[in-house]
């Protein structure tokens, strides 16, 4: 039986490695709350990369998951992830999962507030802001 699992946490930042010799530890590199352009470059802005990593916890089964990146203005969808099918091993409620999705060249159509959203089975979970600047 799949249960919807709960978010502990969602943090943006540019990159997510993992170590090399364990990989259940990440590092977060540049965590991410507002970008803004460097002097003359215009909008729409295309920045090369971001991340979403979060954590969960009683998940059981296995459910679709994505990111989307929303212009809260417009309400508008300005990308969207592949759906990737996770799967929560184990039947310990309290067990916290770490998943992450890494999105390149992304275009931000303006300045003003966007969420980044992450769903599960076409539900949103959590969502973290990140202001562009104009």
């Amino acid at each position: 039986m799949a249960v919807r699992p709960t978010p502990r946490s969602m943090m943006v930042c540019e990159d997510v490695v993992p170590d090399a010799t364990n990989r259940n530890r990440l590092s977060l590199l540049r965590v991410v709350h507002a970008i803004k352009p460097k002097v003359g470059v215009e909008y729409p802005l295309t920045h090369p990369q971001l991340c979403a990593f979060a954590q969960l916890t009683e998940g059981r089964g296995t459910g679709q998951m994505r990111v989307e990146v929303r212009h809260a203005d417009m309400d508008e969808v300005v990308y969207r992830s592949p759906t990737v099918e996770v799967k929560f091993p184990g039947n310990d409620p309290l067990t916290i999962h770490g998943v992450y999705f890494r999105f390149l060249k992304i275009q931000f159509p303006s300045p003003g507030l966007y969420w980044i959203q992450l769903w599960y089975d076409d539900s949103l979970l959590i969502q973290n802001p990140v202001v562009l600047r104009p």
